[in-house]
């Protein structure tokens, strides 16, 4: 096993691609096996010896893996594979990261029981297999800086990915309480780059989950700079009940990563990331000159979605690459 630290540009195999700006970023698969492997082949990669492979090209998977679909533990199966292989590279996404901790400590985290329920459902009497994948969710960095291109799950932030490269990798049980403690610095940072940049909504104000639970905070636009910005303007995804105000910046102290309202450079390296679960009926194009969203909501019925990238600075919308149901 290759020991790198947590939040990492190591690579968790040596990649089998000689093109160093040949690569192929996947988004949340959420278990959807078969629209994985309709992408694969659409993007020319192809199985042999059971390891999906292209000739000069790695694929990166940007995280969640498991929950919510039908076929998780073959969706396991392919990634750990390519990864194992030298035929990919992948992130920890908030799924993986929430099993890790909900086993480390289930009555603590009893909470996650439902949104793991599908995961552990299909894999009911293959306890073996899943601690191999739990182990294994412990070898993926939270973070991916490879000079030409950035992945995270989340939100990027440099100040939150230098501070976790302290970290062991295996992540042991020491460190992943540390990564679960809100505060601690490294708690705020894993909270950052896996679930993104939250801001409180002024007053008695609130937006409605999916699962329609309220909630007096949205996640933002991290990308763009948060100072003179109003509330409806950086709510992602955007959010129709959002007031039109002046965006109000929480206090800022030793506890802030440096630069979290400061938005991402347009001269920094492409950054590539999932988890928002943008609409299913959306086109997928890029937010920024350099920041793509590979998530639209296949666990929703919405596309599976990759950006096929090949050392261009500028992203473009003609690069994205899309597999859904019919």
């Amino acid at each position: 096993m290759n020991k790198t630290s947590f939040a990492s540009g190591a690579t968790q195999a040596e990649s089998t691609n000689s093109n160093p700006r040949a690569f192929d970023l996947i988004g949340d698969i959420h278990g959807q096996a078969g629209l994985l492997c309709e992408l694969l082949a659409k993007l020319g990669y192809r199985e042999c010896d059971g390891v999906w492979r292209h000739p000069n090209r790695t694929a990166i998977f940007v995280g969640d893996l498991i929950d919510r679909g039908p076929s998780i533990r073959e969706t396991l199966a392919i990634v750990r594979g390519m990864v194992t292989a030298g035929a990919a590279l992948a992130v920890l996404g908030n799924h993986e990261f929430d099993a890790l901790r909900y086993h480390l400590d289930p009555v603590r985290h009893s909470h996650l029981r439902t949104q793991l329920a599908a995961t552990h459902t299909q894999f009911a009497n293959h306890d073996a297999e899943w601690q191999s994948c739990l182990e294994w969710f412990r070898t993926l960095p939270l973070a991916l800086d490879l000079g030409v291109i950035r992945v995270v799950h989340a939100c990027w932030n440099d100040a939150a990915v230098q501070g976790l490269r302290v970290l062991p990798n295996p992540i042991d049980d020491t460190a992943l309480r540390l990564l679960n403690d809100p505060n601690s610095n490294q708690g705020r940072a894993a909270e950052l780059l896996l679930n993104g940049m939250r801001l409180e909504l002024p007053g008695d104000l609130f937006v409605m989950t999916y699962r329609g639970v309220p909630m007096n905070w949205m996640r933002a636009k991290w990308w763009i700079p948060t100072a003179g910005q109003f509330y409806d303007d950086l709510a992602f995804p955007e959010l129709d009940v959002v007031p039109r105000k002046s965006v109000v910046l929480p206090k800022i102290d030793s506890s802030t990563p440096a630069g979290l309202f400061d938005g991402y450079p347009a001269s920094a390296a492409p950054v590539f990331f999932g988890h928002y679960s943008l609409p299913r009926d959306a086109t997928p194009q890029p937010l920024a000159s350099n920041a793509a969203c590979l998530d639209y909501s296949v666990w929703k019925g919405g596309p599976l979605v990759a950006y096929r990238w090949d050392g261009e600075r500028e992203l473009s919308a003609d690069k994205f690459i899309t597999s859904m149901a019919e």
